[in-house]
């Protein structure tokens, strides 16, 4: 197996770390936190990482990350963030 190429296990992470970030983030968005809130609860999840995390932790903290900053921008594009002003919330154009 090259670098470029991840094992089953990183891929196996990777699927886990998305779904846990989507599904906990879909909640704090059902919840009306702000899209602030929800980018600084993944960087406390995110702080957690070991100093030098394994392939495998890295793929999960990876993805996690990326599902994150995504559903943040999302909110924000979207006009899902409750913190963003009325007039820019989605169906109060």
């Amino acid at each position: 197996m090259t670098t470029r190429q991840s094992s089953a296990a990183e891929q196996d992470a990777r699927r886990a770390g998305a779904d846990a970030a989507a599904v906990v983030i879909y909640a704090q968005l059902r919840a009306g936190m702000p899209a602030d809130r929800i980018e600084q609860s993944a960087e406390r999840v995110l702080a957690g990482q070991a100093s030098q995390p394994t392939p495998v932790s890295a793929a999960f903290y990876d993805a996690y990350g990326q599902v994150a900053r995504t559903y943040a921008a999302a909110a924000r594009a979207f006009g899902l963030d409750p913190a963003a002003p009325a007039q820019t919330r989605a169906g109060q154009r």
